[in-house]
């Protein structure tokens, strides 16, 4: 999703080297994540003072770039559920803000999302460079992020999953 030169972006290839993401790097760009313990957008653009060097699965970026450029991500595409920590800071005014990424090449809404308590619906990046509030039923984009809120500490196996295929869904009679 773009906002005014800002992007949110998330590797649908699992966790991939910077390098091997095709235009990530070219122009003038920045690369953040949101830190929920520090309450801070951390900057891990690689720099002198910072060797980040890649994106992890299933971890929401906000991205900008001077360039008119596309991402072309390197690598097979991710199929399997993705599961890491989403964290909980009581005490924090922002507690429970988690900026994660869709790390498949469909759509997906929370419904596709295990292991956490999770506040009703979600934020996107507008048009317009402000986080919108989305239904719980709304979908994420492909290789977009959206800022979840989780309702308890830390979460160790918070659970993106895959859509069930079709002959894997089970029938409601």
């Amino acid at each position: 999703t773009e906002a005014e030169g800002w992007y949110t972006i998330s590797s649908p290839v699992g966790t991939v080297n910077h390098d091997d993401v095709v235009g990530l790097l070219n122009g003038t760009h920045d690369l953040y994540y949101y830190n929920e313990v520090e309450m801070m957008w951390e900057n891990v653009k690689d720099t002198e003072d910072n060797t980040y060097t890649e994106l992890k699965n299933g971890q929401g970026y906000l991205y900008a770039n001077t360039l008119d450029t596309d991402l072309l991500f390197k690598g097979p595409l991710n199929t399997a559920p993705v599961t890491y920590s989403i964290s909980y800071t009581e005490g924090n005014s922002l507690a429970g803000f988690n900026l994660i990424g869709n790390p498949f090449t469909y759509n997906i809404t929370k419904s596709n999302m295990s292991g956490a308590s999770l506040a009703e619906g979600f934020y996107t990046l507008s048009n317009d460079g402000a986080w919108q509030t989305n239904a719980e039923s709304a979908t994420i984009a492909p290789m977009q992020g959206a800022l979840i809120k989780a309702t308890e500490k830390t979460i160790d196996n918070f659970t993106i999953a895959p859509m069930l295929k079709k002959s894997q869904a089970l029938i409601d009679w």
